[in-house]
């Protein structure tokens, strides 16, 4: 999978941002290469991903685009000057990815306000297929100019619920992290890059709240089968930090999702369901 930056890039900050500016477009090459690499980094290797599917022939996992839309705006910012937050995702899924499909992923900053002496901005963002089908779309809730050390706080966040009808044990190894937070395309973060992380005030790196989210996409496949693919939804909010290599699970009950260490401390919490409205395949 290939996507293409443009240039000049501008220095990001809370102030810069302009409610209404257009982000992006990124084109992105979808193939299997991708798709293996993202099935990998997710430890879900389910059969539809490669072999044959409900749709014919084999899909994209859903989560494969999640990345390019919630980084959308690095089409317009510096992304080596990026300090951001990621504290809430929204993913509606409207129609199955394809391997060699080509992507075209447009966003806007919808929103922008302070909480707390901290600057949060909100972007929506929409992947479509060179036809202008609707593939997938993203809310996303970031505070900008942030240093992550003075959030992190290990050993906090609420308790899990005690029971879940849904669950899926997973560790999320430092190749798999690295991978997801992109530094096969030689992007230094907290989540891939050991000065990065000192840099931002922290011990170790920490595993990106996306990454989190997408485990809780393998339950909705689960659970919904083709559905998820024209109709499911995804909400959920970050509230405790995640170290590498820590294990961690995603569980449901009903509409309610989560993930939880082994402590039992939520580091994800949210929901997932199906529109009615666009359930067949």
């Amino acid at each position: 999978m290939t996507s293409h930056l443009k240039s000049p890039l501008k220095s990001p900050s809370w102030e810069a941002v302009e409610v209404g500016e257009e982000l992006g477009p990124a084109v992105v090459a979808v193939d299997e290469h991708a798709i293996r690499a993202f099935a990998f980094t997710q430890d879900d290797h389910h059969p539809w991903y490669l072999d044959d599917s409900p749709f014919g022939g084999p899909v994209a996992p859903p989560g494969l685009l999640a990345n390019e839309l919630l980084l959308v705006y690095y089409h317009q910012y510096r992304q080596e000057e990026c300090r951001q937050i990621h504290t809430h995702e929204r993913l509606d899924f409207h129609h199955p990815v394809r391997p060699g499909d080509t992507v075209t992923i447009r966003g806007r900053y919808v929103d922008k306000y302070e909480r707390r002496g901290k600057g949060y901005v909100v972007i929506e963002a929409e992947a479509r297929g060179a036809d202008g089908t609707l593939l997938v779309s993203h809310r996303g809730v970031e505070i900008l100019s942030a240093r992550p050390g003075e959030f992190v706080r290990p050993g906090e966040g609420p308790a899990a619920p005690a029971t879940a009808t849904l669950s899926r044990r997973k560790v999320p190894h430092a190749d798999q992290v690295v991978l997801f937070s992109n530094a096969g395309k030689f992007q230094r973060n907290i989540h891939t890059d050991l000065d990065k992380v000192r840099d931002a005030g922290l011990d170790a790196p920490l595993v990106q709240g996306l990454q989190q989210a997408c485990y809780l996409l393998e339950l909705g496949v689960e659970r919904f089968g083709a559905a998820w693919f024209t109709a499911g939804r995804l909400d959920v909010r970050f509230v405790a930090p995640l170290a590498v290599g820590e294990p961690v699970w995603a569980e449901a009950d009903g509409d309610d999702c989560w993930v939880r260490d082994g402590a039992g401390r939520l580091t994800t919490v949210g929901t997932l369901g199906v529109s009615a409205a666009r359930t067949s395949p």
